[in-house]
């Protein structure tokens, strides 16, 4: 079901119809709002497109920047998953070798 979410991003009103809800679209829209406003108040002389234009530039390298965080720490994930794996399985390994010696010392 769509949800009709109203927002002010840079002086204007819009109605967003999205799946999301109104709470992570205020969110997105506060975002949104904080950039162009960052710029509008450094670039007084631009005109609102181009202010627009470069929010969207600076949002997207944003969330590419986060995309690639967390691809990174997927990887990190992933790496420390197969050594504790590997270690698991290297003390399982240790505990059959001790008992075995300890049986072979007659100190079960």
């Amino acid at each position: 079901m769509k949800n009709r979410v109203q927002v002010n991003i840079g002086g204007q009103e819009f109605v967003l119809l999205t799946e999301r809800d109104e709470d992570y679209v205020m969110r997105v829209a506060a975002r949104t709002d904080e950039e162009i406003m960052g710029l509008a108040s450094k670039m007084t002389k631009a005109p609102a497109a181009q202010i627009a234009v470069l929010a969207a530039v600076n949002l997207a390298e944003e969330a590419l920047e986060a995309v690639e965080t967390a691809e990174s720490l997927r990887a990190q994930l992933k790496g420390f998953l197969e050594e504790a794996s590997r270690l698991k399985q290297e003390n399982a390994d240790l505990r059959r070798e001790l008992t075995r010696m300890k049986k072979d010392s007659g100190r079960v």
